[in-house]
């Protein structure tokens, strides 16, 4: 089966001070006879922490993580060769369907905004990977240079222990890799 796109959806109620939320995943799939074919999939029901729409999208997390923790371990995964990251979920999420009250508005507007971070960092990813060395180097110069200049310069790069140079130095390349695909997003 190939998955074509994916739509989600998710309510949520309280009962007695706790808050539930359910949640399905909508897909178009290819089935074995190449038939387009929509599918739902009803993903639980979970208790949340509380209603707002921060903690609805961090339950979509959790739970699409889950999801994708799952599969990395399943023996399709495994004998394919074909794990599954959030951040592809996220890419190939093409919409959400609720009701009209605002609270799903704004867990609408929250999941959009992670649909573009994940659709920047996969642009990001892809422009580290396609590009030269002397394409890339400008950037990486100038991330380097905000980096020290953000801890005080170089003498206190020096001073820092070097688990701490390869933390500043993993975010430096995430703040790369993020602005390669905010550059790439705008000119699509």
């Amino acid at each position: 089966m190939i998955f074509l796109g994916r739509t989600f959806s998710s309510d949520g109620t309280g009962h007695k001070n706790l808050n539930y939320n359910f949640q399905h995943a909508n897909y178009l799939v290819t089935d074995k006879n190449g038939n387009k074919v929509h599918v739902t999939y009803f993903l639980g029901l979970q208790t949340s922490l509380d209603g707002s729409s921060e903690q609805a999208v961090n339950d979509w997390d959790d739970e699409l993580q889950n999801i994708a923790d799952i599969f990395d371990v399943s023996p399709l995964a495994q004998e394919s060769y074909n794990f599954l990251q959030l951040v592809e979920i996220f890419v190939r999420l093409t919409g959400m369907s609720s009701d009209h009250c605002g609270k799903e508005k704004k867990d609408f507007k929250l999941m959009g905004e992670k649909k573009t971070a994940a659709v920047e960092q996969v642009l990001g990813k892809k422009q580290i990977i396609d590009d030269s060395t002397d394409e890339l180097m400008p950037h990486y110069v100038h991330e380097n240079q905000e980096m020290l200049k953000k801890i005080g310069g170089e003498v206190a790069w020096n001073a820092l222990d070097e688990a701490a140079q390869k933390e500043l130095k993993s975010a430096m390349l995430q703040n790369l890799t993020a602005d390669l695909g905010k550059d790439a997003f705008e000119k699509l």
